[in-house]
């Protein structure tokens, strides 16, 4: 809390005395300096034992040895569940745990599939739609259609190779991304 009003304080004061003009800006900025450095001071002096400790969210009654690394609630030791190298509480891991079923249950995506969309039907963005990029999908479709229009429209017909030349572009990256495997499904798993 106390450091907006040092900042402002502070810069006010600066901008004041830097253009050499002592009026009322300079003294609201010492005005919010010593607003701020009190409160700085007595947020200092708050000793620990008038801070309330931190007890285990599931048992009031004993102290945490971690915290949940998905919602930061304080857990004691039997409220702990390890998966990989996290912590989590025992909501959090149900959550990642159903996560983790549906994602297995969807197939996985083909790198041959992929890599035929992405070099026959490049403009149309259908590799990315496969994958489970809709947004950049929908990217490669709005900037084909806008490249199509201005190509009927006789008066920027010029720009649709520019369009097209970056688009041919993204596309030749995303195929070397996929061929050399580092092109991933939305979910992060590799193709097959």
């Amino acid at each position: 809390m106390s450091i907006p009003f040092l900042a402002f304080g502070l810069y006010f004061v600066g901008w004041e005395i830097y253009y050499k003009e002592f009026g009322s800006f300079f003294v609201v900025g010492i005005l919010l300096t010593l607003v701020g450095g009190i409160l700085l001071a007595g947020g200092i002096q708050k000793r620990n034992e008038d801070i309330p400790q931190a007890k285990c969210y599931f048992h009031a009654d004993r102290d945490p040895v971690e915290v949940c690394y998905h919602c930061g609630k304080p857990l004691c030791e039997e409220c702990l569940n390890k998966l990989e190298d996290h912590t989590y509480c025992a909501e959090c891991n149900k959550e990642i745990l159903e996560e983790r079923t549906f994602v297995s249950q969807i197939p996985y995506k083909s790198k041959t599939i992929a890599i035929l969309l992405c070099f026959f039907l490049w403009p149309l963005g259908l590799h990315r739609f496969y994958l489970g990029y809709s947004a950049s999908g929908i990217l490669y479709l709005i900037t084909t259609f806008f490249a199509v229009i201005l190509f009927i429209s006789t008066l920027f017909y010029f720009l649709t190779p520019v369009i097209f030349f970056f688009e041919a572009v993204a596309a030749i990256i995303d195929l070397f991304k996929i061929a050399c495997g580092k092109r991933k499904d939305i979910y992060g798993r590799k193709l097959i």
